[in-house]
Parts: structure tokens; C-alpha cells; sequence
């Protein structure tokens, strides 16, 4: 063999090395990274209820499929191994998330992974916890008004009629 295949053939051995194996979209390289939780940060007491939940994911530009579509699983849970979850995981293709349920007075943990269409699910994320500030405690029976509003101790209870 030439000097010049020879050059050749190391040149593009060395440049196969340098990039990830796209042979197997199921095969763990493939796979997203971990997404990056960044609210509500862990140990924060949210103003809002719901609180809204938001995370990032880090560029994977080697990856085969980055840039595909991507899908992420949100969990939310009362207890940090997520056995008991409040909130079932939900799929959502967007990085933010607003819950249609209110919050009791718990403390809740959550994390989120992701999945390009054609892989299988990345890693979870880091788990954060948080709690909201002003729960839901109860509700009022029949109230008078429709706008009627208490404040008790660290709770608002406002007083709503479905019209």
C-alpha cells in the first residue's frame, strides 16, 4: 500500500473516532442528555399556585438526531423516589410546563428527561424539591360573593362562584 493510502486510511479512521455511534438510535450514546432543571430551583417557596416548571437542554451537536424533535416527561411528586405521584407523568414537547391543578400543603419534588422521536428516554434530570406559598387548605362552603376574599394567618382563601 502507497504512502498516500495509507494517509488516507488514517485520516478518515481518525475522524470516524471523533464522532459518536449512529448504528443504534436505542444505544446509550445516542440517547439525550439529562435536562436541566431551572424552575422552581431547589428548596423554593413558589408565590404561584401552580408554580410553572421550566428546564433546558444542553446542546448535543454530535448527536445523530439533535435538532429532531424532542419530548420530555415531567414528573411531580410528594415523595423524592416518586412513588406516590400527585401529578402523573406528563409528555409535552415544549421546555415549560404549567400544571391545571392547584397545590396542597406539601412539599413536592420534580424532574423531567427527554427523548428525541427516534431514541429511546434519556436520563432524569437532578431532583428538586419546592413549596408553594399559599396552598390550597380548603374550600368555601357557599360564599356570599362572588369576589369575597379572607386572609387567615398565611392563607388567602378567595371565594369563587363557577358562573
Amino acid at each position: 500500500m502507497s504512502l498516500f493510502k495509507k494517509i488516507v486510511v488514517l485520516m478518515v479512521l481518525s475522524l470516524g473516532c471523533e464522532h459518536k455511534k449512529f448504528l443504534n438510535p436505542y444505544d446509550p450514546i445516542n440517547l439525550p442528555p439529562a435536562p436541566e432543571l431551572q424552575h422552581p430551583e431547589d428548596n423554593f417557596v413558589s408565590p404561584d399556585n401552580p408554580p410553572f416548571f421550566q428546564w433546558d437542554l444542553k446542546e448535543d451537536t454530535l448527536n445523530p438526531f439533535y435538532g429532531s424533535d424532542i419530548i420530555y416527561e415531567i414528573q411531580i411528586s410528594t415523595d423524592s423516589n416518586f412513588f406516590s405521584a400527585l401529578f402523573l407523568s406528563m409528555i409535552t414537547d415544549y421546555k415549560i410546563y404549567l400544571p391545571s391543578k392547584l397545590f396542597c400543603d406539601s412539599i413536592y419534588y420534580w424532574r423531567v428527561r427527554a427523548r428525541y422521536l427516534e431514541t429511546d428516554w434519556g436520563e432524569w434530570s437532578k431532583v428538586n424539591k419546592f413549596k408553594v406559598r399559599f396552598p390550597v387548605v380548603g374550600a368555601l362552603s357557599i360564599p356570599p360573593h362572588s369576589n369575597d376574599m379572607i386572609i387567615h394567618q398565611n392563607y388567602a382563601f378567595i371565594a369563587y362562584a363557577p358562573g
